[in-house]
């Protein structure tokens, strides 16, 4: 569906759990404004195909993999382009959870 109707690349892929952080590459616009989590914790179903720039988060480095796969760097749990003159993205998450700036602990 998302080739035939927006003309995306992007697949669905891995279904896994693992720890994320906000992708240093992602368009600022995309998160501008927002009160995202740095480190998100999230069970989904990754999306692959999409350029770099287009993926909110990316793979945390080192062994924070809770599935018995390790996490692919190039899928992620959510992705969102220009498409004509609006935006499309993209989320696979199943049961999300997230770190607190002030916490430390899941919640």
């Amino acid at each position: 569906m998302l080739k035939n109707v927006w003309g995306l690349v992007w697949k669905m892929a891995n279904y896994h759990r693992t720890n994320f952080v906000v992708n240093p590459q992602t368009h600022p616009k995309f998160i501008r404004g927002l009160d995202i989590s740095e480190l998100y914790n999230v069970r989904t179903v990754h999306l692959t195909g999409f350029p770099a720039q287009d993926g909110v988060y990316a793979p945390m480095e080192g062994p924070y993999m809770q599935s018995t796969m390790f996490a692919p760097v190039s899928e992620g749990p959510a992705a969102y382009t220009q498409v004509g003159r609006g935006y499309l993205g993209c989320h696979g998450e199943v049961n999300g959870h997230w770190r607190g700036r002030d916490d430390g602990h899941h919640s």
